[in-house]
């Protein structure tokens, strides 16, 4: 480092904090008063040292020495401790002081020199010893005091007259200015200093605020993106539950795909939303639902997509996860389908149930880049539930489809068996009971009202006039054992003209269960029957395997046969074979 580096005020010192800003302030100002008493001190003190030498004033002549070399040694040696260094340049104010008052009393610049003291040690003062600056306040004060007061009492000598009226000696005047030159100059430079640091501390703090200003507009502008981003995401999250809530309600399969695109779509605020499902050989996926009238005429022209080969719901379909289109305008896998002209963005979600792709969710937007990857993520998660409310409604379906092959079974079943039963010679299908008599008899044929009643499997309440202005009420009850089973009617004649409804459901209740025992006991002589059937079989059975002998055999069967059955004859016969 070069002797002017060395002594520049930017330079601070090795043993200066540089981040700590009042102490590197403090630095610049005692150096910046230190070089300018050295320059001023180097003309200044051979004039003095001339002219006390000249008066043989060697006490003088050695202080002015001394203070010279001291201002040089802290100017240039600066890692001497800003203590030491700060102490020393304040105490030269006030050597300057004591001595200018002892030579000059008050018409001297002591007082002058005595306050440039108080304001220099104030400035050099750490904030950890600010109680310097009243110590040298109260120091100046008192050395003032004692001088004054030791010159009135004759304890020291007083100045004389020349020394009190020199002004017409040019050199009192030209050493008098300098001194006035060195004392103004420190306090002049460090008030500049210190202007010059509190300027550029305010402009940082102004830079700094506006800074602060913008980064917490960022912050706030950020923090607003994030509650929006949030508030949409738990808004989206809220509209998947409820999506799932209200698709889980539905178990038809239509009704479930028309509603959950338009819940999706309306929710969510979409273009267009379309269901698609893979047909049996999952070759193509057909389109199921849609919203919209596009939706509607694309149904109309069964639209459907192969997998894997056309449009991102075939792709969706064929690696079973999402396919982005976020400008369709450059995506090679899009299909342009002219009835959805305004598509600019789609994104297609495969429909997976228990790791099988069943179809694809389709969404379209109006607008590029619509979708995010959390976008992706909750609509998927509403594409799962989907599915699986899908697959649980075709499943629905299914046993329902096969519900009503068994009921229809079992009704074509229970039906011939009826019709074998009322065929058979000797069964009753027919009676009626006579109020007057208390007989039975054969009904008569069905009448209209029965007819009725068994064709709208419904009661038949019909009033009738009786001779002498009577009149008398016949109800028509179905047999029914289920909705499509009517075993036949029964008729009931009240001699009232009107029936209490709680008769009539009475009266319902019983013809179901007049009905239910009607099977039970048809049933129950069918399985008496084939049990009859099957005790023969193993009684023939038994008498046939107990004989070794062929005619034995052939004689137990044709007896056993016949005795069982009545037969009027039995044949039994054995043919040779005939080789081919």
């Amino acid at each position: 480092m070069s002797f002017f580096q060395k002594i520049s005020p930017q330079n601070p010192p090795r043993a200066i904090d540089t981040n700590d800003v009042f102490t590197v302030l403090r630095e610049r100002i005692l150096q910046s008063g230190l070089l300018g008493a050295s320059v001023i001190a180097t003309i200044l003190v051979p004039l003095l040292i001339a002219r006390d030498a000249a008066q043989q004033n060697w006490g003088l002549v050695i202080i002015y020495g001394l203070s010279y070399l001291a201002i040089l040694s802290i100017t240039y040696f600066r890692d001497i401790p800003y203590s030491v260094r700060s102490g020393l340049f304040a105490g030269l104010f006030f050597l300057i002081a004591v001595t200018d008052l002892l030579e000059a009393g008050m018409s001297g610049e002591g007082r002058l020199s005595m306050m440039a003291f108080i304001i220099m040690a104030t400035i050099l003062a750490s904030e950890r010893n600010l109680s310097r600056s009243l110590i040298t306040g109260f120091a100046a004060i008192a050395t003032m005091t004692l001088v004054g007061l030791a010159m009135s009492s004759g304890w020291i000598n007083r100045p004389s007259i020349q020394a009190l009226a020199n002004s017409y000696h040019f050199s009192e005047w030209l050493n008098g200015n300098l001194v006035f030159l060195m004392l103004t100059t420190a306090i002049v430079s460090s008030i500049l200093l210190l202007l010059a640091q509190t300027q550029q501390a305010l402009k940082n703090q102004e830079q700094f605020n506006r800074e602060l200003e913008v980064e917490r507009n960022k912050l706030q502008a950020d923090f607003d993106l994030q509650s929006l981003v949030v508030n949409r995401r738990a808004a989206e999250l809220e509209t998947a539950s409820s999506l799932a809530h209200d698709i889980s309600k539905f178990s038809d399969l239509n009704a479930l795909l028309s509603n959950a695109v338009n819940l999706i779509r309306d929710q969510f605020g979409f273009y267009h939303a379309g269901l698609f499902l893979l047909d049996t050989n999952k070759e193509y996926a057909v389109l199921r639902s849609a919203t919209g009238d596009a939706g509607q005429q694309m149904l109309a022209q069964n639209h459907r997509l192969r997998v894997g080969e056309v449009g991102i719901v075939g792709h969706a379909v064929s690696r079973g996860e999402s396919r982005i289109a976020q400008d369709v305008q450059q995506d090679a896998f899009h299909y342009k389908n002219p009835i959805l002209p305004d598509t600019r963005s789609e994104l297609a979600l495969p429909l997976r149930v228990a790791g099988e792709v069943i179809g694809a969710l389709d969404v379209q937007s109006t607008k590029k880049i619509a979708f995010s990857q959390d976008d992706v993520k909750i609509l998927q998660l509403i594409a799962d539930q989907l599915a699986v409310a899908i697959n649980k409604a075709q499943i629905l379906q299914q046993l329902q489809q096969n519900v009503e092959e068994l009921e229809s079974r079992y009704s074509q079943t229970t039906m011939g068996s009826w019709n074998q039963y009322i065929n058979t010679e000797n069964q009753t299908v027919s009676l009626s009971l006579s109020k007057a008599t208390r007989e039975f008899s054969n009904a008569a044929p069905l009448a209209e009202e029965e007819i009725k009643a068994i064709s709208e499997k419904k009661s038949v309440l019909i009033t009738k006039s009786l001779p002498g202005g009577l009149k008398s009420t016949e109800l028509s009850l179905p047999l029914k054992l289920r909705d499509n089973v009517i075993l036949g009617a029964l008729r009931i004649e009240f001699e009232e003209e009107t029936v209490p409804e709680q008769t009539i459901e009475m009266l319902e209740n019983i013809s179901n269960r007049l009905a239910l025992a009607l099977d039970r006991a048809r049933l129950m002589q069918e399985i008496q029957s084939t049990a009859e059937q099957d005790r023969l079989i193993t009684d023939v059975t038994a008498k046939i395997r107990s004989s070794s002998n062929i005619d034995n055999i052939l004689k137990t069967a044709a007896s056993e046969i016949g005795r069982s059955l009545g037969a009027a004859e039995v044949i039994v016969q054995l043919l040779p074979t005939h080789d081919k």
